[in-house]
């Protein structure tokens, strides 16, 4: 990244430094590392799918091992569809 404004280089190391917050406090409260965590969740994939007018997305089903990360980090499966919308 080139960043010229000071305010804009702020705002970039912010962000790297809250992703990095975000990273640590995810093998912190799930007992992976990163790679381990990416590698369960990364596993489930989402198509867009359209039926008659409707057009949405839908996912996989998590496996067992992936739900097991979410709830060790208080996150949910979320919806199995969204972003419905007309055609």
């Amino acid at each position: 990244m080139h960043h010229r404004a000071a305010r804009r280089i702020k705002g970039h190391v912010l962000m790297c430094g809250l992703a990095l917050m975000v990273m640590r406090e995810l093998e912190r409260r799930s007992g992976r590392t990163l790679a381990d965590i990416q590698r369960v969740v990364g596993r489930v994939r989402s198509v867009e799918v359209q039926q008659g007018r409707t057009v949405f997305w839908q996912r996989e089903e998590w496996s067992d091992e992936a739900l097991a990360v979410l709830a060790s980090v208080g996150a949910g499966p979320g919806p199995a569809t969204w972003g419905a919308r007309r055609v």
